[in-house]
């Protein structure tokens, strides 16, 4: 059973699609890890949000290749009254296959504290080695 909503489904289908057809530079990637630009989730058409999340998803030129990368937020506040924390588990992973990610690729994941307050699930999925697939 889905736990989003057909317009939070369609929001997140027109951002892997706004994503897929305008990936981050390696160029980009790199003075953003430096701090000399800006986040990908400061630019808001890579952002959505949906229920208590914040999505930001990109398709980015990394040293080895192109990768798809997303970042899913929540404030700890909403992660503390839920009644059912487990549900946003399921949610999140739900979103994760929407842009794509499965098992067959290896990913790498971790978890960070973008801002104050809140707590970001970012995973990165190489898709193509440069030079070739």
């Amino acid at each position: 059973m889905s736990r989003l909503g057909t317009e939070e489904v369609l929001l997140l289908k027109e951002l892997r699609l706004f994503a897929e057809a305008n990936p981050i530079s390696l160029e980009d990637v790199t003075l953003t890890v430096s701090g000399e630009k800006a986040p990908v989730g400061d630019d808001p058409r890579f952002v959505r949000k949906v229920g208590d999340f914040r999505v930001v998803f990109s398709q980015e030129h990394q040293p080895r290749g192109l990768a798809r990368h997303i970042s899913i937020s929540i404030h700890e506040r909403s992660l503390l009254e839920a009644i059912f924390p487990a549900t946003h588990k399921r949610t999140m992973n739900e979103i994760i296959e929407l842009f794509g990610f499965d098992e067959t690729r290896p990913w790498l994941s971790w978890y960070e504290v973008p801002t104050p307050g809140m707590r970001a699930l970012n995973v990165l999925q190489p898709l193509l080695a440069e030079g070739g697939p």
